[in-house]
């Protein structure tokens, strides 16, 4: 006889499945629970007919290096046993990390780039300029160092002024919906086909700039987060940032890494994680 788990986990922050066909997500309540079946036809599928199994000790363990894979030092923290319906389940309080930070600057080349009105992509710029003849500028931002499914509290991009310039500017951003973006690369659309429509914050009306100055953008939180939430991110992924022209005539010129990468786009986070 071949006993099968079927589980379904409702966490705050994340949500794993073995042998489910789903599993809901329910804030505020943290509980692991199923049943235990006979998989008789051993296809690791609750088919009718298979029995349901009572007095079956259930361990739940703590993976400590999150291989999927009961080893070394993962102890169980909890043991239930089913009952006459196969059912079992856990109370599970995961510990919450507040306001952790995080900021990384761009660190290459191709990581700061502009794609002009022809859509023709450019890389080595001691500047790139946010204005209407060249709509998109595309930052990427490597090693975020974030866990997939941390709530994301504040986020920001700074860019570090070149000169004075004021008059009306309108931005979009967006992020790329991808769960590991790569290097900018001269190809043509490179920047703008990247852009994501569903998940975007406004950079309205856009303030004066003062040369040799820092500035931020708005609260590009629910853009990180979406990023952050996919099932595929993985801590030290890498996120790509589009800006995106959509109102004034008017320009803002930011430095590049080539110019300086001391002061090149800055990524900020406040963040808080699950264990």
């Amino acid at each position: 006889m071949k006993i099968k788990l079927l589980l379904a986990l409702s966490l705050v922050l994340t949500c794993y499945q073995f042998f489910a066909q789903s599993c809901t997500v329910v804030t505020g309540s943290n509980t692991i629970y199923g049943k235990t079946f006979n998989d008789s036809n051993r296809n690791g599928v609750f088919d009718s007919g298979e029995g349901l199994e009572a007095n079956v000790t259930i361990n739940l363990y703590n993976d400590l290096n999150a291989n999927g894979v009961i080893d070394g030092a993962d102890a169980i923290i909890q043991t239930d046993i089913t009952d006459a319906l196969g059912e079992y389940d856990f109370s599970v309080t995961p510990t919450i990390t507040s306001n952790l930070s995080f900021s990384n600057r761009v660190d290459r080349l191709s990581d700061d780039a502009q794609e002009a009105v022809n859509n023709k992509v450019v890389t080595n710029n001691d500047e790139f300029v946010f204005k209407s003849g060249d709509p998109y500028v595309g930052i990427r931002i490597n090693d975020i160092n974030i866990p997939q499914g941390s709530q994301i509290n504040s986020a920001t991009i700074k860019f570090y002024s070149k000169d004075g310039q004021s008059g009306l500017l309108g931005y979009e951003i967006s992020g790329q919906a991808i769960d590991n973006a790569p290097t900018f690369v001269t190809t043509n659309f490179n920047i703008s086909n990247r852009w994501d429509n569903t998940n975007k914050v406004s950079w309205f009306n856009m303030s004066n700039w003062l040369g040799n100055t820092v500035y931020a953008t708005p609260d590009i939180s629910s853009i990180v987060e979406t990023i952050i939430n996919r099932s595929g991110w993985t801590t030290n992924n890498s996120m790509a940032f589009i800006f995106r022209h959509f109102d004034g005539n008017s320009q803002r010129k930011a430095v590049s890494w080539e110019k300086d990468n001391a002061t090149a786009a800055l990524l900020e986070i406040n963040y808080d994680t699950a264990d």
